[in-house]
C-alpha cells in the first residue's frame, strides 16, 4: 500500500499511505527526543496538569519531535515556525512515524510556548509569545485561553 505523497520539505524523504490498524502504536520519547526535549516534555505534562488541563504525553511528544526535525535552532519560534509546525511539520512527522496525528497537537504546542516563555528559554530572536499564539488562535482552533474552541471539540 505505497502511495508517493509530497516529501517533508526539509528532508526530502518520501512518505507511505500508512494503514489504520498500525497507527495506533505509541512512540517512545527516549527513542523520538534528545536528552532537552524530554526535560522539556515533563516540564510541559506537569505544567498542563497544574493547570487543571492534561494533554496527552504523544501530543507533546510529536510537537517537540517535529521541531527537532526542523533544520533551525530549537529554542528560536517565529509565528511562520509556528503555522508550519501547526499544519506541516507535526502531520509529517507522525506519518513518517505510523502514528496517529493527536487531536491535542494545537494545545500541547500552545503549552510548550507558554512553558518555555515562562522559563525565559525562548530564543532572543523568537517572536513574543502573542504572536506565537496567533496561528493556533486564527486556525489553530483554540481560544484565547489555549481550550479547544467548544464547537470545536471531537466526540
Amino acid at each position: 500500500m505505497d502511495t508517493d505523497t509530497s516529501p517533508h520539505p526539509s528532508s526530502g524523504r518520501r512518505l507511505r499511505a500508512v494503514p489504520p490498524l498500525h497507527r495506533q502504536r505509541r512512540v517512545d520519547p527516549r527513542q523520538a527526543l534528545d536528552a532537552d526535549d524530554r526535560a522539556l516534555r515533563r516540564r510541559v505534562l506537569a505544567h498542563s496538569l497544574q493547570e487543571g488541563r492534561p494533554l496527552s504525553a504523544d501530543a507533546v511528544t510529536a510537537v517537540l519531535a517535529a521541531k527537532a526535525w526542523r533544520d533551525e535552532l530549537p529554542d528560536l519560534y517565529t509565528e511562520s515556525t509556528v503555522r508550519e509546525m501547526l499544519w506541516v511539520d507535526i502531520l509529517v512527522w507522525c506519518e513518517a512515524h505510523e502514528l496517529e496525528l493527536p487531536l491535542d497537537a494545537p494545545e500541547a504546542l500552545w503549552s510548550v510556548l507558554l512553558v518555555l516563555h515562562a522559563n525565559g528559554a525562548l530564543h532572543p530572536r523568537s517572536d513574543s509569545l502573542e504572536m506565537l499564539r496567533r496561528p493556533l488562535l486564527d486556525c489553530g482552533g483554540l481560544t484565547r485561553s489555549g481550550h479547544r474552541q467548544p464547537n470545536l471539540r471531537t466526540v
